[in-house]
């Protein structure tokens, strides 16, 4: 059995079943999810709590935690496990907090019948042999939802541009000390990129935290930029990414949320634009097509 710990938003979980469907699949294990983080609500600064959101999709594994006690799991349930997996931790495996947003292959390679993967294994290199699987699994056509057809139809008739902004929560003292902030000079050097490459092109801006930051940054012809404000989030966001991944093209912020908008674009002329730093102090891996641009 593979039992991954989920933690994070809907764009961190989704790496980790990723990771953790095909590291299954590569050993013939079962994969359990365990939500034993996700139920945790011990206050911590600057931190945003979350729920499971893989639901959404074709995820058929079971799902478990620590405990089944409502005042456990909300208190005492996380600590008690990484206490417990601290001193008796067999078949134990925690990212290192200097490896995240790398791809470590020595995953693969841990051997044992019974392993608990606790993470964020941001990388799209550990599921890549599998990408095909995956790409079923997370299924955009389970997303649609038809009181949003007027802006699907504004997408999919032109030749859209996905933009994601990631400001709100980067922005507060713990997040800007670990997150690198794309301001206007990546954003413009993406459109730049985009406008070479692409004709015609219609930019829909998606952020759900400061969505005209982008119209007062940059200069944008008539008709040209659409917001797609916080009416069109849907439920747990699975909109927003819908309607991100219907885009023909993407530029990217350094977010998970965004990577997956993006990845599932299935346009195969997509140009997608990313940025090089996502973590301060380290690289992200983009996958191969995408181009990586300066952004510190």
């Amino acid at each position: 059995m593979i039992k991954i710990i989920l933690k994070g938003g809907l764009g961190n979980q989704m790496f980790q079943y990723a990771c953790g469907k095909s590291l299954s699949l590569e050993t013939g294990q079962e994969l359990v999810l365990d939500t034993t983080f996700l139920k945790s609500r011990i206050p911590l600064p600057g931190f945003t709590f979350r729920d499971y959101e893989l639901d959404m999709f074709n995820v058929t594994e079971r799902v478990t935690s620590f405990s089944k006690s409502a005042f456990a799991s909300r208190y005492l349930s996380y600590p008690a496990f990484r206490l417990i997996k601290k001193f008796c931790g067999l078949g134990y495996v925690l990212e290192p907090f200097e490896k995240q947003y790398t791809y470590s292959p020595e995953l693969f390679n841990i051997k044992g019948d019974s392993l608990t993967i606790e993470g964020y294994w941001t990388s799209h290199r550990y599921f890549e042999k599998y990408e095909n699987v995956i790409r079923k699994i997370f299924d955009i056509a389970k997303l649609h939802d038809a009181k949003y057809s007027d802006i699907e139809k504004e997408i999919t008739s032109s030749n859209a541009v996905s933009i994601n902004i990631r400001r709100g929560d980067y922005l507060n003292k713990v997040n800007s000390n670990l997150f690198t902030h794309l301001g206007d000079e990546y954003y413009k050097s993406a459109t730049d990129i985009i406008r070479k490459k692409v004709g015609n092109p219609k930019f829909f801006v998606f952020s759900h935290d400061d969505p005209g930051w982008i119209e007062n940054a940059l200069e944008f012809k008539n008709d040209e930029l659409t917001i797609v404000d916080d009416k069109y989030v849907g439920e747990r966001f699975k909109t927003y990414l819908r309607l991100m991944s219907l885009c023909k093209h993407n530029i990217v912020s350094n977010s998970t949320f965004a990577f997956w908008g993006s990845w599932l674009n299935t346009n195969p002329n997509k140009v997608v634009v990313c940025p090089k730093v996502w973590v301060k102090g380290r690289f992200f891996e983009c996958p191969r097509g995408w181009i990586s641009i300066e952004n510190v």
